[in-house]
């Protein structure tokens, strides 16, 4: 198993565990806890963070999160968690959603965070 974690400007850190069949199980950590999301392929999972956390265009809208319109992301199995992005005065905003439609995170994301999701290698 390979893991890997970005640490974010906001003090979360996404958590990427990976095993020998290329399945990607993803966290986050804040405040020394660890909260699972979910799995799925690891190239799946990159390619939609990685593209999920480019600019949003009107037709990408999914509704509303906490009154900021969003596009969906990410849906993941077995945890069942979701990924959103929204824009809030010109900065992007991460939400994660569990099962039951709970935001448990809502992480500002900054251009330094969305550079090292971008450059992952695992």
């Amino acid at each position: 198993m390979v893991k890997t974690q970005v640490i974010l400007d906001s003090d979360y850190s996404i958590i990427f565990e990976v095993n020998d069949k290329d399945w990607c199980s993803l966290s986050i950590a804040y405040n020394n806890e660890v909260t699972e999301l979910g799995a799925d392929s690891k190239n799946i999972v990159l390619k939609r963070i990685i593209e999920g956390l480019k600019s949003i265009t009107k037709d990408q809208i999914v509704g509303a999160l906490e009154g900021i319109e969003v596009k969906w992301v990410l849906s993941l199995s077995e945890k069942h968690c979701s990924l959103y992005l929204g824009i809030e005065n010109n900065r992007k905003i991460l939400f994660i959603q569990d099962d039951a439609g709970k935001i448990i995170a809502r992480i500002t994301l900054t251009n330094n965070d969305i550079q090292k999701i971008e450059d992952l290698k695992i």
